[in-house]
C-alpha cells in the first residue's frame, strides 16, 4: 500500500503545468482561473521592443497576443505608440534645454527630433511656436520610445518619471521653426491648457450620483477604487439624460495624465492601478445629468 501511494504522489509531480493563453472570451482582461494556472489579470497595458507589441500576464509575465508594430508615417506604432526610433545613436541627437528658444530650419510635415532630460512629476509646454502643426513627445529608455502624448490639440505633456526624452516636431512649412520647451514645475492636479486637472473642487461619485453642468465651465467629478482592493482591470461608465448636441468631450486623468478623451455616453476603459480617477466634462447648457463609475475589482 506505501509502494502503491508513492507512486501515485509521484504521478503527480510528473504533470505537466502551463500557462494557458486566454481564448477571445477572455480578452476582457479579468480574473482567469484554469486547473493548470491562474492568470491574475492580463495587463491591458502594451508592452513591446523593437518589433512586436504584446500583452503580459501578471502573474506568470507570459506574453499574449504578440502582434508587429504597425508604424504610421511619423514612425508611431498606431496600437502601442512605440517610436520607430531614429537611425541616429541617442548620444548624437541634439539636446535642448527648458526655456531656451530654439530656432532651426525644417521641413513640411518631416519630424524634427531633440532630446532632454525630464523631471519627475513635471508638466512641460512648447512656447512661442513658430510653423508647429503639433510635437509628440516620447519616454526614451535603452533604445527604446514609448509615446506619452500625441499633442494635436492640446499643448502640454505630463512628465511622470524623470530620465531621457525625445521631442517629435513636426513642421507647417518649410523654412525657419522656433520654440521654447518649458518647464512649468511639479504639478499634481493644476489646470494647464485644455489639459483639466484642476479636480479637487470636483464631486466624488460613488457608484452613481448627480452631476450639474454650466455653459461656461466644465463639470468635474471623481471616483476612487475601493481602498481594500488588490487587482483593478477596467472601469464602467455611464451618463444619463445627455444630447449628443450639448455634448463636449469627457476627460479621465490617473497621475496627471489623460487616459480617455471620448464623446461616447457609455464605455469600459481598461486600466492597471489603484486610486483616485478625476474627470472632467464639457456640456454647453445647464444641467443635472446622472453619472455612473463602476470599477472591476478585486
Amino acid at each position: 500500500m506505501r509502494l502503491r501511494n508513492l507512486f501515485a504522489f509521484a504521478s503527480l509531480l510528473l504533470l505537466p503545468v502551463s500557462c494557458t493563453s486566454p481564448s477571445e472570451e477572455d480578452i476582457s482582461y479579468s480574473l482567469k482561473s484554469t486547473s493548470e494556472h491562474i492568470h491574475y489579470m492580463w495587463n491591458p497595458k502594451w508592452s513591446g521592443d523593437e518589433t512586436n507589441h504584446y500583452h503580459v500576464c501578471f502573474s506568470c509575465k507570459e506574453r499574449y497576443d504578440v502582434t508587429p508594430h504597425t508604424f504610421d508615417e511619423l514612425g508611431i506604432c498606431t496600437e502601442c505608440f512605440h517610436c520607430d526610433f531614429p537611425d541616429e545613436e541617442f548620444e548624437s541627437i541634439e539636446e535642448i534645454e527648458f526655456n531656451t528658444m530654439i530656432q532651426k530650419a525644417g521641413i513640411k510635415d518631416e519630424k524634427m527630433v531633440f532630446r532632454f532630460g525630464g523631471f519627475s512629476r513635471h508638466w512641460i509646454t512648447i512656447e512661442n511656436s513658430i510653423n508647429i502643426s503639433n510635437f509628440y513627445i516620447c519616454k526614451y529608455s535603452d533604445g527604446f520610445a514609448t509615446l506619452l502624448d500625441k499633442n494635436e490639440e492640446i499643448n502640454a505633456s505630463y512628465l511622470q518619471k524623470g530620465g531621457d526624452y525625445l521631442l517629435y516636431i513636426i513642421p507647417t512649412e518649410t523654412g525657419n521653426v522656433s520654440f521654447s520647451l518649458k518647464n512649468n514645475g511639479p504639478h499634481e492636479y493644476d489646470e494647464i491648457g485644455n489639459c483639466s486637472c484642476g479636480i479637487y473642487a470636483g464631486k466624488k461619485i460613488e457608484g452613481s450620483g448627480m452631476i450639474e453642468t454650466t455653459a461656461d465651465e466644465k463639470a468635474y467629478f471623481y471616483a476612487e477604487t475601493n481602498p481594500n482592493a488588490t487587482i483593478v482591470n477596467s472601469f464602467r461608465y455611464s451618463l444619463g439624460d445627455v444630447s449628443y448636441e450639448h455634448m463636449g468631450y469627457l476627460y479621465c486623468y490617473f497621475d496627471g495624465r489623460r487616459i480617455l478623451r471620448t464623446k461616447e455616453i457609455a464605455g469600459t476603459v481598461n486600466v492597471s492601478k489603484l486610486g483616485t480617477y478625476y474627470f472632467s466634462l464639457s456640456y454647453d447648457i445647464e444641467a443635472v445629468i446622472s453619472v455612473s463609475i463602476i470599477f472591476n475589482q478585486l
